[in-house]
């Protein structure tokens, strides 16, 4: 049984999400399609969308799918 909301894409929980500390004590979060900077508080700093390159599976379902 298909979970819902997955479409033909892979599930946001599949996403990778990377996180690297900054000189400053702050962090970069790369989650999705976003690239958010906090700062030592953690108080966001800049969100920017990120352009992701095309996916290595050519545009296919994602694997987990069962396809």
């Amino acid at each position: 049984m298909p979970m819902m909301g997955m479409g033909k894409m892979c599930p946001p929980m599949m996403e990778k999400t990377q996180m690297v500390a900054t000189d400053e004590g702050g962090v970069i979060v790369l989650a999705g399609g976003k690239l958010l900077k906090y700062d030592a508080d953690l108080n966001l700093v800049k969100e920017v969308d990120v352009k992701m390159p095309a996916s290595p599976m050519g545009g296919k379902q994602c694997p987990m799918m069962g396809r």
